[in-house]
């Protein structure tokens, strides 16, 4: 007699054989089963032992119209708010490269800024110096003068 090794939802359970392996498979008919004859796992209810033991599920009940217009009514009414959330995103991502563009040239401009006045702060230097050796000229003639009357 064979027994079987089950797996159910990672659960492995036996060495099962007989009559309790059909039951196994009858109340777990999404087993799989594995002997050291396969190389993997296989579902139950591809085994010919097994294959006449399996419970099948009753289909799907059939939804009603009224249920087929909510979830179609819904479904128009998620794609739209996704149009207007991919219009928002647009209209935000050129807004963003405007600002960005924006960023930049003001940062062109005031880095142009900085260079000027740094220039203007260096010509009102060497001008202050110039002035201030003209003064000392100046007084160093004015001293001369003034030693030289008495």
């Amino acid at each position: 007699m064979k027994k079987w090794l089950f797996s159910n939802n990672g659960k492995v359970v036996g060495p099962i054989a007989g009559a309790e392996a059909i039951k196994y498979v009858k109340d777990n008919p999404g087993a799989y089963v594995w002997q050291p004859e396969y190389g993997l796992w296989q579902p139950a209810n591809s085994i010919e032992e097994f294959s006449g033991e399996v419970n099948v599920p009753a289909p799907p009940a059939t939804l009603c119209a009224v249920d087929v217009e909510n979830f179609d009514s819904k479904e128009a009414q998620l794609l739209e708010t996704f149009e207007r959330i991919d219009v928002t995103f647009r209209v935000s991502a050129n807004s963003l490269k405007e600002i960005n563009e924006e960023i930049e040239t003001q940062h062109e401009i005031a880095m142009s800024l900085i260079k000027e006045v740094k220039q203007a702060i260096q010509t009102i230097e060497n001008q202050h110096k110039a002035l201030q050796r003209n003064l000392a000229d100046v007084a160093n003639r004015d001293m001369t003068m003034m030693v030289g009357e008495k």
